[in-house]
């Protein structure tokens, strides 16, 4: 389903494009008049490997005139959200492996929820060249996240819950290519690098035979994460 979704979002851009050159729109100053701009990460529709989450990223466009210079500055803020969200039950509840830490059985996969939400707010610098753009900047990105994994084994009768939560903030300094297909229809990918720290909290719930231990305790901790990801979207983009 997917793939037909994404097939159909290309032809409607692709028809956009041929009634944009038939009505001679390919000039730099119909490309870069529009202020606002919505656009769609599709790479969750490539099934691509760094595209988890939907994401929406919010942009406006801004002409900035520097004192004494005569050629204006193209720069833009942006703000994007992305979400997360899944809810897995065991593939197999009545089949059984062993469990080599507790001696048991239990199911083949754990019950498992996770969520992640994450908003970021930046700003970029643009160079237009036609139908082309290149820009970059930085984003300053937060973000939450929750675990929680249910494993369950049948001997002994053992119940263990697992939950994660973690808070992050940290720098997303980006660039990227963007192509007009019309004044209002676009195409851009992105490279980006995340520097941040974030503080998590892991908790462990075991129930044996009815019996809930505890004496588990929770742990805490701060640490520093740093991450380039070579293509980080490709969007889809609306301006107005």
């Amino acid at each position: 389903m997917k793939k037909y979704l994404l097939i159909f979002a290309f032809a409607c851009l692709a028809y956009t494009h041929a009634q944009a050159q038939t009505q001679d729109s390919t000039k730099k100053k119909d490309m870069d008049r529009l202020t606002w701009e919505i656009a769609y990460n599709a790479l969750p529709l490539l099934n691509w490997n760094g595209g988890n989450g939907q994401s929406i990223l919010f942009r406006k466009n801004v002409e900035k005139y520097p004192k004494g210079q005569l050629v204006v500055k193209h720069r833009a803020y942006r703000l994007k959200t992305t979400f997360i969200f899944w809810d897995s039950k065991p593939n197999y509840p009545n089949s059984r492996i062993y469990n080599g830490t507790t001696g048991g059985y239990g199911t083949s996969s754990p019950d498992e929820t996770y969520f992640n939400l994450s908003i970021s707010a930046g700003y970029e610098y643009q160079q237009l060249f036609n139908r082309w753009q290149f820009y970059y900047g930085s984003d300053l990105a937060t973000n939450y996240s929750y675990n929680r994994q249910k494993d369950t084994n049948a001997s002994p009768k053992e119940e263990v819950i697992k939950q994660i939560s973690s808070y992050g903030v940290g720098l997303k300094p980006f660039l990227g290519f963007k192509y007009f297909i019309s004044p209002r229809f676009s195409l851009s990918s992105e490279t980006s690098l995340y520097v941040g720290t974030s503080y998590h909290k892991s908790t462990l719930d075991v129930t044996i035979n009815g019996v809930q231990k505890t004496d588990l305790p929770e742990i805490k901790g701060v640490r520093i994460e740093a991450a380039f990801i070579y293509l980080s979207s490709i969007f889809v983009s609306f301006h107005f």
